[in-house]
């Protein structure tokens, strides 16, 4: 089993030979890393004495080695909608009620439909529609909305109004929590949706586990350590790291001068398959 593996040195002059100052490890497994989420920290004992603070994100291949959160215009991701409410609906039956439904369209394609909901002028339907296609070109569309009440068979629908949703003014990121909005229709009332930007993996699944094949980023922040050992006849350390993947592509820290408790700040990245690099081991010595 391959491991990320951190080294922590004290740095000495040119004619002595560094000193180790401890190891330590992480499963990725046991992170819940999810794709485009949230940095998950750890904070893990040394080997020797003292810990040290890791954060860990995985990123669309796309995402790695880039620090906006804007993905390439030309990768293919979806966009999920979810259909969350209306209320103040206009009473298009006898009885003082509607029977609302949704249709929804993307830059005037891909039309789809929500179910029926009987007796209401404040429909909560929590259904979620998705679509697929180029990053640049979907975040420049409009989702339209048009809600009905649904009459019986020998009858037309009546219309209860419309609404549209700017993409543009959603300010979406990539596998990042959903953007909520309330929108008046053009009659009366307002409509609720949420949207998310997904990577064309997540898209249409109901989980947040990526496609194990799919190429993704890992990136570590090595953040900071604290109680490491005192190599120096001056009671301090002069503390740097080395880091790699598996015995290979290795990378180094900077060295932080006569401390303790080093704050580094840093970030590293690798890059492979999703499932490949989460059944890894970030070791840190």
């Amino acid at each position: 089993q391959k491991e990320v593996h951190i080294s922590l040195w004290d740095k000495d002059g040119l004619a002595d030979r560094d000193d180790p100052l401890g190891e330590a490890s992480v499963r990725l497994t046991e992170c819940a890393l999810k794709l485009g989420g949230e940095e998950v920290e750890r904070t893990v004992p040394l080997s020797t004495q003292g810990n040290i603070c890791v954060a860990l994100q995985l990123l669309s291949n796309s995402q790695a080695n880039k620090e906006s959160d804007a993905p390439d215009p030309e990768q293919r991701v979806g966009l999920r909608l979810t259909l969350r409410s209306a209320h103040g609906l206009l009473a298009a039956d006898s009885n003082g009620l509607s029977d609302p439904y949704a249709k929804l369209d993307l830059g005037g394609k891909q039309r789809k439909r929500s179910r029926v909901i009987k007796g209401s002028l404040a429909p909560e339907w929590g259904e979620r529609f998705e679509w697929e296609g180029k990053c640049g070109e979907l975040l420049q569309k409009e989702v339209h909305i048009s809600l009905w009440d649904k009459d019986g068979l020998a009858d037309r629908d009546d219309p209860l109004g419309e609404a549209s949703v700017r993409l543009t003014e959603c300010a979406l990121k990539l596998g990042g929590e959903e953007v909520e909005r309330t929108v008046p229709l053009s009659t009366q009332g307002n409509i609720c949706v949420a949207l998310q930007l997904l990577s064309n993996s997540q898209a249409n699944k109901e989980s947040d586990a990526p496609d194990p094949e799919q190429r993704v980023g890992l990136r570590l922040t090595l953040r900071s350590a604290h109680g490491l050992l005192a190599a120096d006849s001056n009671g301090l350390s002069d503390p740097y790291a080395k880091l790699d993947l598996g015995g290979k592509q290795r990378k180094r820290s900077r060295v932080i001068k006569g401390s303790l408790a080093p704050e580094w700040g840093e970030r590293f990245e690798w890059e492979g398959k999703c499932g490949e690099l989460l059944q890894k081991e970030v070791h840190i010595s």
